[in-house]
């Protein structure tokens, strides 16, 4: 078997190269994602089963549970495994064990990125260079795109930001190495996911100036301000204000290492926010427990007035 999967974007099985269309259910495939983004690991039935069917009663939920694990395995089974099971189940938990012959595009994506967490793109060899912008081609879109369930939501958000972050160092690497053109198509690609992105905008100035083009780079400088206006409401930090004199007066660009955002919040504001989403999170989560101890109450009490 040579099973691969892709997250990115729509989901989408194959199998020996071949594309299995209708793989298995919504639901079921929902399972099955959120088990290959949590691999190796057991996790309890009840917490997948509340957190796949969070609006159902608890009986429901874990009746819901029992039968995405048979369509999961069933499709599995069918379509592109005879004989090898890797979704482990009994009475409490539930594991999905990867094969070797099982790949998907996340994991592929994530171990890219952990090679360069704590690397500057400035400092990125040729060959690692390399790996990196195939794991960029891995971003296809969002994760999952059609599915807004919460953890869904949640780790679209994470996977987004390390494909930004990656991004960013590849055009610190192309910076060194004067590939402007290559620079740009990366900045592109993030102004398309957050065009407020003054990371980037001082990157793009950089590459247009260091290709020779003087009036494209103070063309970006002012797309920057505009962008900072209308999303965030702010101006520019004192970084880009400085690159673009330089630029407008033909001088050297200076380091490098591009400028943190000025406008961003403080630690003290920035804990307080997260004091306060907890605490509501803790009122949903009372709240909710609440309400289906009240939902189970009152099924109970119709069903004994049968």
């Amino acid at each position: 078997m040579g099973l691969h999967i892709r997250l990115f974007g729509k989901f989408c099985v194959e199998c020996n190269e071949r594309i299995l269309e209708n793989f298995v259910a919504q639901k079921p495939g929902e399972l099955f994602c959120y088990l290959l983004l949590h691999c190796n690991r057991p996790h309890p039935r009840e917490t997948l089963a509340s957190l796949l069917w969070e609006n159902q009663p608890g009986a429901q939920a874990r009746k819901n549970l029992r039968q995405a694990l048979w369509q999961l395995q069933a499709a599995i089974h069918a379509k592109c495994l005879e004989t090898q099971t890797f979704i482990e189940v009994d009475a409490d938990w539930v594991t999905l064990a990867i094969p070797s012959d099982l790949t998907y595009d996340v994991a592929l994506f994530e171990k890219a990125c952990c090679q360069v967490e704590d690397l500057p793109g400035e400092q990125i060899e040729s060959e690692l260079a390399r790996q990196l912008e195939q794991a960029a081609t891995l971003y296809r879109g969002d994760l999952l795109q059609g599915c807004y369930e919460g953890w869904c939501l949640f780790e679209r958000e994470r996977l987004q930001n390390m494909y930004l972050l990656l991004l960013d160092k590849l055009m610190g690497y192309c910076e060194v190495h004067t590939e402007c053109e290559k620079g740009l198509a990366y900045a592109n690609n993030i102004l398309r996911i957050n065009r407020a992105h003054e990371r980037t905008h001082w990157r793009m100035m950089r590459f247009y100036y260091l290709a020779g083009d003087r009036t494209s780079a103070l063309l970006q400088y002012n797309r920057c301000l505009e962008a900072l206006r209308e999303e965030l409401g702010v101006e520019p930090g004192k970084e880009l204000k400085k690159l673009a004199q330089r630029i407008q007066q033909d001088q050297a660009l200076g380091p490098v290492s591009a400028p943190q955002a000025d406008h961003g919040l403080s630690t003290a504001q920035s804990q307080a926010i997260l004091h306060s989403l907890e605490a509501y999170c803790g009122t949903l989560g009372a709240a909710h427990e609440q309400l289906n101890s009240q939902l189970e109450n009152l099924r109970s009490l119709l069903d004994r007035e049968d």
